[in-house]
């Protein structure tokens, strides 16, 4: 389990460089109007959202008393126009890739954590799958979860709860989820010029995707997401057991 752990560690650090942010540049709002920064603010609201409560969604059947799921989640997401602290780097594209542990329980239950820290930031969360529904293909369970982000310059929180449905067949196994989402985000403590100011984003995430098991207990999987008034994509690489 140590070695699948540290395999898990290496690899979303490996990906979430690729998405680096320099969050010392949420400093230069301070020259924006009111108006301005408060657009500016709740824009990078929906694209931290966007990433934080992403990769919650790729199956709806539980893993029973017994299950346990480890992988690498790694949410993206399309820039808001309006995000001046990532447009003004020229990013197009966001992401953030967790290492998610998940553990099945007995009623029908499963619990999950994830986490990243690296590049200065730290993103953690917690959540619940509970079964809805389980039959021999069709499986539907509610999913609840919250997400925290902390930088120096910049923190963020998202929660959300939803429904997933899956199919559960061989190889092959699309999914579908919709979640109700919050995210807040407040600058950091490198960031107290700006105190006071925060941004705030709200709505739904829908998701569709297909799991892919080429091997027994290895599993990939790709979606598509809308959410925050854009689109992304969510991708994992895991193991079931």
């Amino acid at each position: 389990m140590k070695k699948l752990l540290t395999a898990a560690l290496v690899l979303a650090a490996f990906v979430s460089t690729s998405f680096a942010v320099n969050y010392d540049g949420i400093l230069n709002f301070v020259t924006l109007a009111e108006t301005q920064k408060q657009i500016a603010f709740d824009a990078l609201a929906k694209d931290m959202g966007a990433i934080l409560g992403g990769g919650m969604h790729h199956q709806a059947k539980t893993l029973g008393v017994l299950g346990f799921d480890i992988g690498v989640r790694t949410p993206m997401q399309t820039v808001n126009k309006d995000d001046k602290l990532l447009t003004d780097q020229n990013l197009s594209q966001l992401g953030l890739a967790f290492v998610q542990l998940e553990k099945g329980l007995p009623g029908k239950i499963d619990l999950l954590a994830r986490g990243f820290s690296g590049e200065g930031l730290t993103a953690t969360g917690f959540g619940a799958r509970y079964s809805l529904v389980s039959l021999v293909v069709v499986n539907v369970s509610l999913v609840a979860n919250y997400n925290t982000m902390t930088h120096d310059y910049l923190k963020g929180t998202t929660t959300g709860v939803g429904v997933t449905a899956s199919l559960n067949i061989p190889v092959i196994q699309p999914y579908i989820g919709i979640t109700s989402e919050s995210t807040s985000v407040t600058p950091g403590a490198k960031a107290a010029i700006l105190e006071g100011s925060s941004g705030k984003s709200s709505g739904l995430r829908l998701e569709g995707g297909i799991n892919f098991s080429p091997f027994p207990l290895l599993y990939i999987y790709g979606g598509y997401t809308m959410v925050a008034d854009g689109t992304g994509y969510s991708a994992a690489l895991g193991l079931k057991f």
